[in-house]
């Protein structure tokens, strides 16, 4: 993905902000650096950025990882359309007061604790984050992506270690002074934790009782919030005292990453990055798959422009790729008799995975299209509704995604009488959105009240129109 040299990453820890460019070879080095506290002062000018960035692409922002929060969600459906606007509504209500915070996520799919289809959400958090890309913005030097280190560790590791998606798995660096423990739970990231390490004493085990007692909370945690157990950690450490005293602890959990084709250097060179130094400094930052998060509209233009770009390429080596095979099957009816070479069946499910991916991508570009005008979707709305609703707002509260959000008074007598009033509103927008056919009578919110001596109920509730 970091192909143009042109380009360049930030990576904020410990108060700064780093910004890095490609050396070769996908390794980076830092370039210039500054203070966070000049981004929180919305006290940035461009000449705070070195001359030869201004004219790169700002393709990369790596946050802290408690800058970003993730969530798992029951729900049923599969669809994009469908999918978005009710995330951004639950975060929307999770976050009620920080602006934008419904536009910023992703998500894949996932199993809850109780075993149910469900989506993994992740999202930003921190105000500071969106104060960052408003100051970047100004400057036109917005992120095309955010992510954490938590988030590359998981596409790396997914690639490397057999099993990560199954189970409980801990990622542990200790290197330079600093323990960093991430978690992950059916290869998804669940949460991480930083310390850094005192001075050790001669035998260097008062430095290692802290990264002890760091991973034994953090293994704990994952247990109440997950409901599942860790079963391997994966080492990587500067210093051989940390993995002898791990071990010791921990036993047979304890993996080295060196094991996994990580080259594990004697000291870091960029121990200022924190848990992205290792990764920046040895070449091994995803270049292409990897959780990442901009605003939503132009994640799909993103999406709707690789589409355009690499979609007919790939089905073409797909195609190939599978007329190779056939060289390698015998094919009785429904009997395969030949091996296929495993570089071969990696690189198919690669290729179906994307082929999925765009799939989904032109889906969803063709249910835009097909998206009413906002004033055609308030008026739909305004003659679903009784004449006994007195409205307060009709608002599209996440017009890309396609919610409505309804507000107002109903003058019945009682709560049976006001029943048979939502229940012929209910029917009423199902016959003129077909997408809100999932809404029923359990998703409106009602509070009565008194209203010049006769009883009135306000209801509030929002649907997915497109």
């Amino acid at each position: 993905m970091f192909r143009n040299k042109k380009e360049f990453i930030t990576v904020l820890h410990d108060g700064r902000v780093s910004f890095l460019v490609e050396d070769g070879g996908n390794r980076w080095t830092v370039a210039a650096s500054l203070s966070l506290d000049r981004f929180a002062a919305s006290d940035l000018a461009a000449g705070d950025i070195p001359a030869k960035l201004r004219g790169m692409k700002h393709r990369l922002m790596v946050t802290p990882d408690f800058w970003l929060e993730n969530s798992t969600f029951q729900f049923q459906s599969k669809k994009r359309r469908l999918i978005e606007p009710y995330l951004a509504r639950k975060i929307k209500e999770q976050y009620p007061d920080q602006e934008g915070i419904d536009c910023y996520f992703d998500y894949t799919a996932a199993t809850t604790t109780e075993g149910m289809p469900g989506v993994y959400a992740f999202y930003l958090k921190d105000p500071l984050v969106f104060q960052m890309i408003s100051c970047f913005r100004a400057l036109h030097l917005e992120p095309e992506r955010v992510s954490s280190a938590g988030y590359l560790w998981q596409s790396l590791l997914a690639g490397r270690v057999t099993g990560f998606a199954r189970g409980g798995r801990a990622l542990v660096q200790v290197m330079a002074g600093l323990c960093s423990i991430a978690i992950y739970v059916d290869g998804l990231f669940l949460f991480s934790r930083s310390v850094v390490l005192p001075e050790a004493e001669a035998d260097g085990q008062v430095a290692y009782d802290e990264a002890v007692y760091e991973l034994t909370q953090s293994l704990y945690l994952v247990s109440q919030k997950s409901k599942k157990e860790v079963d391997a950690i994966y080492l990587l450490a500067d210093d051989a005292g940390a993995a002898r005293a791990l071990a010791a602890q921990f036993g047979e959990k304890i993996n080295d990453l060196a094991d996994f084709s990580f080259a594990v250097p004697q000291r870091l060179a960029m121990p200022e990055l924190g848990p992205m130094g290792f990764l920046l400094e040895q070449g091994l930052l995803p270049r292409e798959s990897f959780p990442w998060i901009t605003h939503l509209e132009k994640r799909h233009e993103m999406q709707w422009a690789l589409f355009q770009k690499t979609g007919i390429a790939t089905g073409a080596v797909a195609a190939l790729l599978l007329g190779v095979l056939l060289v390698f099957l015998a094919v009785e009816p429904g009997v395969i008799t030949a091996d296929i070479p495993a570089e071969t069946e990696t690189r198919l499910v690669e290729l179906q995975g994307r082929l999925e991916e765009y799939r989904s991508i032109l889906s969803g570009e063709v249910e835009r299209q097909k998206k009413l005008p906002a004033e055609a979707v308030v008026a739909a709305v305004g003659l679903s509704l009784p004449s006994v609703f007195q409205v307060k707002k009709i608002e599209l509260v996440n017009q890309q995604g396609g919610s409505v959000e309804v507000a107002g008074w109903v003058q019945a007598d009682s709560a049976v009488a006001l029943e048979q009033v939502l229940a012929g509103l209910v029917g009423q927008l199902h016959s003129r959105f077909a997408a809100s056919a999932s809404f029923g009578l359990r998703d409106f919110a009602i509070t009565d009240e008194q209203h010049k001596g006769e009883k009135r109920f306000f209801v509030r509730f929002s649907f997915v129109h497109s």
